[in-house]
């Protein structure tokens, strides 16, 4: 099956091909570059020491607050706390 197609319809195809996948990775930079991450701010008295993003389930965070240390489990209805322990020497 041979496709009739003029040149410059096949010119604009590609263009808009292009187009397309340099909008879709301009808008992953632009994301990356203004989402911010929990694990960089730590100005007040909780701080987030490491976080892991386990993708639809939702997000683990271990977080410093008052000479504790905790494991949260994040998603998009709650917030779970897996564990906590008092902070010592050997926990940092």
């Amino acid at each position: 099956m041979f496709l009739n197609i003029d040149l410059m319809d096949l010119i604009q195809i590609i263009a808009a091909t292009l187009l397309v996948v340099a909008l879709i990775f301009l808008t992953a930079k632009l994301y990356s570059r203004f989402t911010p991450d929990l694990s960089k701010r730590q100005d007040g008295k909780i701080k987030v020491l490491d976080s892991a993003y386990l993708g639809k389930q939702g997000k683990l965070l271990l977080i410093e607050a008052e000479g504790q240390i905790s494991l949260l489990s994040i998603d998009n209805n709650s917030i779970s706390e897996i564990w906590t322990k008092k902070k010592t020497k050997e926990a940092l």
